[in-house]
């Protein structure tokens, strides 16, 4: 099958969308904690949580396009749920023991009282215990993640073909259980409609492959720009839990134009904040506590400004020092076992 991208698992494009998803969430998470702390009234709340719907789009959109060689290949759902599993957990691991040390030695920081042991146990394995939210709050679109992958892990046992029609059977049908769970049980959780906006990204991944065909530039910056206008419009004060079809519909056209279109002006800054996203998207809530201690004065508007700078810069350097080399360290590892079971299998 053709791939429309020379690197198949990168696109400047969508790693530019990707940066922007996260700037929304930080964006949005600084002005409720600067309003909290202030009690100044700065601007309307950016739909953060559409930020999290594109990430959605995005993941479901990456795993395929990641994985078309994978399809029917014996032991093929090892690597990935290996990948996908060393991708994710040692950076939330590690953030959610951070805020757990937080939440005992600096409770005022938090927006937490006590931390149950079954909620963190719960969180640790991706199990929603106490509602939609685990432990460190930011983890629940992970929950999501995580019931995704394992889906598209059983699906990779099966031809593609196959594999894509049984794996949209699947969420479907999870989609149309939901209003048969009980609300605050995993079932609510894992069978919400989120789910849509990751079969959305499948989806488009699919017909990315079979038109590779790409446009200018201008076709993604003009409609991106246009789309995330109007959700930040139609979304500003929407409980962006219950927000349903609509966002994913617009995070969704937002993917697409990304996947159809030719490399961005912006790529480059672009590119290096869309690697390191998953570390924004986790670290940027310890700088907004650290500031609201170190700075708690400033002007509402130049406290924004510094939580969005401090998030990037540090989301970058977890990127660069944290995640790449345990990336590194777990391709070796994997490289390691599989040598030693070669050198088993051929040895007398």
């Amino acid at each position: 099958m053709p791939s429309f991208a020379l690197d198949r698992d990168r696109s400047a494009n969508i790693q530019v969308l990707r940066a922007i998803a996260a700037l929304m969430v930080v964006f949005e998470h600084a002005l409720a904690d600067v309003e909290r702390a202030t009690g100044e009234h700065v601007i309307a709340i950016w739909p953060g949580g559409f930020g999290v719907t594109i990430f959605f789009v995005i993941s479901g959109f990456i795993i395929h396009h990641s994985s078309v060689e994978l399809f029917g290949r014996q032991s093929s759902w090892k690597e990935f749920a290996w990948r996908r599993l060393w991708r994710i957990v040692p950076l939330y691991y590690a953030a959610t023991m951070l805020y757990v040390l937080m939440a005992l030695f600096f409770s005022s920081t938090i927006n937490r009282g006590s931390v149950h042991l079954d909620h963190l146990i719960g969180s640790l394995l991706f199990i929603p215990v106490h509602g939609v939210s685990p432990v460190y709050a930011l983890g629940w679109s992970l929950n999501f993640e995580m019931m995704f992958y394992a889906s598209f892990a059983i699906a990779l046992l099966l031809p593609e073909r196959t594999a894509l029609l049984a794996l949209v059977a699947w969420l479907v049908a999870l989609m149309v259980l939901h209003p048969l769970a009980s609300p605050g049980t995993a079932a609510f959780v894992w069978t919400d409609y989120h789910i849509a906006a990751f079969l959305a990204g499948v989806l488009i991944s699919v017909a990315a492959n079979h038109w590779p065909r790409r446009h200018s530039p201008v076709l993604f910056l003009t409609g991106a720009s246009a789309l995330l206008a109007l959700a930040a419009a139609l979304f500003a004060h929407v409980e962006t839990y219950h927000i349903g079809i609509v966002p994913i519909a617009l995070a969704s056209a937002l993917v697409a134009a990304a996947a159809f279109t030719t490399t961005a002006d912006i790529a480059g800054i672009g590119s290096l904040l869309g690697d390191s996203s998953y570390s924004l998207y986790l670290v940027h809530m310890f700088v907004i506590r650290g500031l609201a201690i170190a700075a708690p004065r400033l002007a509402p508007i130049t406290l924004i400004g510094l939580i969005i700078s401090l998030s990037c810069i540090a989301a970058v350097a977890s990127h660069r020092f944290f995640e790449k080399p345990l990336l590194r360290l777990g391709q070796r590892l994997r490289q390691r076992i599989a040598d030693r079971r070669r050198l088993q299998t051929f040895s007398p």
